[in-house]
């Protein structure tokens, strides 16, 4: 079983549905900053999410379980993108962007050429965690696979689409 969870509750009932079943967690988690966290998740309190997010961890890593993070890149987040791989590659964890295109004020998809291009020029600049040998540096390697993905082909498709929309 996989579940998905915003990561803002981890109660009993969970618990016990963790206990019973050989479950798989993904938890959305949209900023690393809490201020930023709290405006896209309004009033939620990302010191709450990561003490959950620990928890969920401590659960997988016990029993060979996959733990991803979930990030929805959007106009005010964009620029951690980064920070991601590097989080979750520090808690060997697995990284997944997803791509949002609703509501189209907070999307990046439908931004100007010159805008998407800032967006792509920036985070290819960012460095990246250097993965371990062998098994233990696999999910960092995937980790940065999926912002590579990210940057170098969606980021760049859609500044390639955006032609001379202002």
């Amino acid at each position: 079983i996989t579940i998905a969870t915003n990561g803002t509750i981890l109660n009993d009932r969970a618990r016990r549905m963790m206990e019973r079943c050989n479950v798989h967690v993904n938890i959305s988690i949209d900023s690393l900053i809490p201020e930023r966290y709290a405006e896209i998740r309004v009033n939620g309190d990302l010191s709450e999410v990561l003490a959950n997010f620990q928890e969920y961890r401590a659960y997988c890593h016990a029993d060979g379980r996959n733990l991803a993070v979930m990030v929805n890149p959007m106009r005010m987040n964009w620029d951690e993108m980064a920070d991601f791989v590097w989080f979750t590659s520090e808690h060997q964890v697995f990284l997944w962007f997803n791509t949002i295109r609703y509501p189209e004020h907070l999307a990046l998809h439908n931004l100007s050429r010159d805008e998407l291009t800032h967006i792509h020029d920036t985070l290819a600049a960012k460095e990246l965690p250097t993965p371990a040998k062998g098994p233990e540096g696999d999910p960092c390697r995937g980790n940065i696979e999926v912002f590579e993905r990210f940057v170098h082909t969606q980021v760049a498709t859609w500044r390639d689409e955006a032609g001379d929309r202002p």
